[in-house]
């Protein structure tokens, strides 16, 4: 299973449901001043990422093994028996597994994005903007805002390209490194560690 974003009526969903009441309505006091803004569009690339970054380990494990017993058995049979249909079939069955495997990422992010582009036209684009007390999450295609608390983030993760905020419902927002518009990149893992602390796995 991977971590899926989308869009709707303003609150973030995931395949799983809505996040809703997880986003508060913005209140017109919350005029504080952001330390952190990042504007990041769902492309097709940061959703494969994002789903390779945060894919259970216990998952790959269930298509690598069984590719790894299949090559075992395919050589000890042509140990045995030299070249034979067998042999053939077990390696052919080891490399599906693998591309499948490592293949279903790519197949979940091209899912969600021509789903966002059927219902929007468009790719995604979100804009977070970081304060000390909450997470203001701007949805450009709906121009709809909505407070995320963090203390509502499980984890904060990273991979190459990419900062990913996971959130309850198996779902997360993602970030891209080079995507700051306001705030230093290099002070950001330090600003979340303050804010979730025990919960930034780097």
């Amino acid at each position: 299973e991977f971590r899926r974003v989308l869009f709707r009526s303003g609150s973030l969903i995931g395949r799983w449901g809505s996040l809703f009441p997880l986003f508060l309505p913005k209140r017109p006091e919350d005029a504080m001043e952001s330390i952190f803004e990042n504007t990041t569009t769902l492309t097709r690339q940061n959703l494969t990422e994002m789903a390779r970054a945060t894919v259970p380990r216990w998952s790959l494990l269930v298509g690598i093994i069984p590719a790894v017993l299949a090559v075992a058995a395919a050589i000890w049979d042509l140990a045995r028996r030299g070249i034979s249909l067998w042999a053939g079939l077990l390696l052919l069955a080891a490399f599906a597994l693998v591309m499948t495997t490592y293949g279903a990422p790519a197949r979940v992010a091209l899912k969600i994005a021509k789903r966002n582009f059927k219902k929007y036209g468009s790719e995604v684009t979100a804009t977070l903007c970081f304060y000390e007390d909450k997470v203001i999450v701007h949805n450009h295609q709906e121009d709809s805002e909505g407070d995320l608390r963090y203390e509502q983030i499980l984890a904060v993760r990273q991979s190459p390209r990419l900062y990913l905020l996971e959130l309850p419902g198996k779902t997360a927002l993602l970030l891209e490194k080079t995507a700051f518009t306001k705030g230093a990149l290099e002070e950001f893992p330090a600003f979340m560690r303050r804010k979730c602390p025990g919960r930034v796995t780097f």
